[in-house]
């Protein structure tokens, strides 16, 4: 199976939001996506959310819970989420730091307000030295199926700079 794509689009941020806190990308995922994953997938499922080209940097990565993750089936006792890219799937988030992001009946469940940085276990600034697709995957359960969710929704944020677009500007 190919990866998925999320129904709400990878958004770059306004400049605004951008003097914020710095973040220059979000995506938000929710129970939909979950949802929108055929029932034969089990285990995890893949997301693409980017291609970064050579010249991009990937400073840091950051998730914030709005909604805890349930699911009707009961066997779910595991729900968390992994950054990478072509390279690895956890390019962002080392794998003992998996993000958990799982309420009401996990093992290790979280709250609303959760939240998540790149772990100083991966490099402060990741420099893209040729294309790569950056991704998000769901871990659940082994062997049980990603499209039961009744309720979840986090906002994954990045800081993404196109040092090429930097040295040679384009115009619009």
């Amino acid at each position: 199976m190919s990866n998925l794509t999320l129904i709400a689009p990878f958004q770059t941020l306004s400049l605004n939001e951008v003097a914020q806190g710095g973040w220059t990308h979000k995506v938000t995922f929710t129970m939909n996506d979950c949802n929108a994953v055929p029932s034969a997938t089990t285990g995890s499922a893949e997301w693409n959310l980017m291609l970064l080209g050579a010249g991009y940097i990937v400073q840091s990565v950051a998730i914030y819970v709005v909604t805890p993750f349930v699911f009707s089936n009961a066997s779910i006792v595991i729900g968390e989420l992994q950054i990478g890219d072509g390279a690895a799937a956890t390019t962002y988030f080392a794998t003992a730091a998996n993000q958990k992001v799982q309420g009401t009946g996990a093992t290790s469940a979280v709250a609303a307000g959760a939240c998540y940085i790149t772990t100083t276990t991966t490099p402060v600034a990741y420099a893209v030295a040729t294309n790569a697709q950056l991704n998000m995957t769901m871990t659940v359960t082994t062997s049980q199926a990603l499209n039961t969710a009744t309720a979840g929704e986090v906002d994954i944020f990045f800081k993404i700079t196109n040092l090429a677009q930097l040295a040679y500007p384009q115009s619009n």
